[in-house]
């Protein structure tokens, strides 16, 4: 096999690719790995005329007299060169990228993990991004900046929370862990009643710079940031009508329109959540049995907690859903048992205990499986429920092993061979 080393032009080469002679999948090569920034290097590479290893190509000539190439070493850089845009944008922002996106990312870094402890301790969705180079090059173009230092949004993150109510707690946060210099609240844009547009209230600021740190030089702690705090309503109709309106390839009144009323529609979920109390007071309630039975058996374990029969530890923390569980374990019984007979049985017999002889070591729910079962309400084996019976509640109420099928823990609980 000969080899000759040749110069040729970046224009052969897409000439090449365009007319399809350029194959960058032969069988031996490998999948694409190259991320952004290391395509964002390579175009700054060649763009500044820097020196860069030789591409292996190999020819073939077919019947026809054409000249193929297949792609020996070189495809990330040829693939960068010829399916990357960037090569559109300005020299002078790709190098300025280029030099600042090692920066951008230590700085998403340390934002995500900051404001990743507090999603995850409200357990609220976040999102972090840092801007791509065509991104930042449209928002140049808008004409509302002087300065590449006046972006503000290079790095941007979106912390989610339930409903309007949250949003003073989620700033207070954002203020204690970083340098806010900006806050533009959601309610202090100038807009008419009849308009309805993104929003979302927005804080811009930077990284707390460590003492002994010189503040002539140039670093991460220079890096402008932004964080949106969206409701989970108005997060929802920005993913759903960003792509098909702000960003779209499409120019449509009809669409902006319908975006607008779908925002409008969000606000009103948003209003109508901040305002659920007094709007659900509103409401002309009907008769329905189940709803009943749930706020006897609520009403039930709050008379007893006041009563100090049930300790305040073993109050469930959420009433609504220990009720359903409550309603679940009666009707699943063999035995069918009256649930205002059951519930006057299970009363007297919590009665019997006091805050000082209560179980500590089961859950409110075990403590009211064990007394109906001792009291003969409650038997297996139960109708699609599986009882949580541990040792502590067997020693507790020894008559619940004949209570079936039981929660297992493990595979090998359950006599099911790995």
């Amino acid at each position: 096999m000969q080899r000759k080393a040749t110069f040729q032009s970046l224009s052969w080469l897409w000439d090449l690719y365009k007319r399809k002679l350029l194959d960058m999948d032969p069988p031996y090569q490998r999948r694409s790995i190259w991320n952004q920034p290391y395509k964002e290097f390579f175009i700054d590479t060649v763009l500044n005329d820097y020196p860069c290893p030789a591409i292996f190509l190999y020819e073939n000539i077919t019947p026809d007299g054409i000249a193929k190439y297949s792609v020996v070493d070189g495809k990330q850089r040829l693939l960068t060169l010829c399916h990357e845009p960037a090569v559109n944008i300005p020299q002078q922002l790709i190098s300025i990228y280029a030099s600042l996106r090692p920066r951008l990312e230590v700085v998403e870094q340390r934002v995500t993990a900051a404001l990743l402890t507090y999603s995850r301790q409200n357990m609220l969705p976040f999102i972090a991004r840092i801007k791509t180079i065509e991104s930042a090059a449209e928002k140049i173009e808008t004409g509302r900046y002087r300065s590449f230092s006046e972006i503000d949004d290079l790095v941007a993150v979106t912390l989610v929370v339930p409903t309007l109510r949250h949003e003073a707690e989620a700033i207070e946060y954002c203020e204690g862990v970083f340098r806010i210099q900006d806050v533009k609240l959601r309610t202090s844009a100038r807009k008419p009643p009849d308009l309805f547009r993104f929003d979302s209230t927005r804080l811009y600021g930077v990284l707390v710079r460590p003492g002994g740190i010189d503040a002539d030089v140039e670093s991460i702690y220079d890096i402008k940031f932004e964080i949106q705090i969206r409701t989970a309503f108005e997060h929802a109709w920005i993913v759903a009508t960003h792509p098909l309106t702000y960003k779209s390839d499409t120019v449509d009144w009809r669409r902006l329109r319908l975006a607008a009323q779908l925002k409008a529609a969000a606000e009103q979920l948003d209003l109508s959540i901040l305002q659920f109390e007094e709007l659900a007071g509103g409401i002309v309630e009907a008769p329905w049995p189940e709803i009943e039975t749930k706020r006897q058996v609520v009403s039930l374990i709050e008379r007893l907690v006041r009563d100090e029969i049930i300790p305040s530890e073993a109050n469930p923390k959420d009433m609504s859903r220990f009720a359903d569980n409550l309603l679940s374990l009666v009707r699943a019984s063999h035995k069918r048992i009256d649930f205002g007979i059951a519930m006057a049985e299970m009363e007297r017999r919590l009665r019997l205990f006091s805050a000082d002889t209560f179980p500590r070591s089961a859950s409110l729910l075990q403590v009211c499986m064990g007394l109906l079962q001792e009291g003969g309400l409650l038997s297996g084996p139960l109708q699609r429920y599986s009882c949580h019976v541990t040792d502590h509640l067997l020693e507790i109420f020894p008559g619940v092993s004949g209570l079936t099928p039981v929660f297992r823990y493990s595979r090998a609980d359950a006599g099911v061979e790995d």
